[in-house]
């Protein structure tokens, strides 16, 4: 029989936890019993890097993601969950902080999957994502925690709007200042920079971005 073998590389803030792992196929589930029994109820965005990831919810709602696809994993709701072999990373967001920003009644883990993968900023998200686990090992303490700050920022703001958060609510606003500043910072020297550009990759308009 072969030897299951994983590895990851975790680093963690008081808010988040961003983790980059290795691992042989590997499938499981979760009941709503287990979930109000460990109490594990974070929420998780993640993107695959190698191989494939299928997800059922508790409706009988069947999807799969591929390399380069951003997946929502939800500790309290129920899931099966299959890997093959793969490589991935995921930021793990505390329920308060997923609450404070989404309320109460937060969208299915299908639905946020769907809209994150379809939305042209999680490009600018995954792009961040990636390089930041992929530097966790040679990072010092207050590098990797700066990095944590924004790389959560980002993730924050894509949740909400893929949630449909209106950018009016002032955490909406904080984290579309970061994604706009973030923006600016990548395309300084691009021909076509402009303001109507940026409001169009933020999906906002013009009088929101001002």
């Amino acid at each position: 029989n072969r030897t299951f073998s994983a590895s990851g590389i975790p680093a963690l803030t008081q808010r988040t936890l961003l983790h980059h792992w290795h691992s042989d196929p590997m499938s499981g589930q979760r009941t709503r019993a287990q979930a109000e029994a460990d109490g594990g109820d974070a929420l998780c965005m993640g993107i695959v890097l190698s191989g494939e990831r299928q997800a059922e919810d508790g409706e009988g709602r069947r999807w799969r993601n591929g390399p380069g696809e951003a997946f929502v994993y939800d500790g309290a709701q129920t899931s099966r969950i299959a890997w093959t072999q793969h490589e991935g990373l995921h930021l793990t967001l505390r329920r308060p902080v997923v609450t404070a920003l989404l309320g109460d009644r937060i969208p299915a883990a299908a639905d946020l999957t769907k809209r994150i993968n379809a939305s042209p900023f999680f490009l600018l998200v995954r792009e961040q994502l990636v390089a930041a686990a992929r530097s966790l090992s040679w990072l010092a303490e207050p590098e990797q925690a700066f990095a944590l700050d924004q790389a959560q920022r980002l993730v924050s703001f894509l949740l909400a709007r893929s949630a449909g958060i209106g950018d009016e609510e002032p955490t909406g606003r904080a984290n579309l200042h970061t994604a706009a500043m973030r923006l600016i910072e990548i395309h300084l020297a691009a021909p076509d920079l402009s303001p109507d550009w940026l409001a169009g990759k933020l999906r906002c308009s013009r009088t929101t971005l001002y």
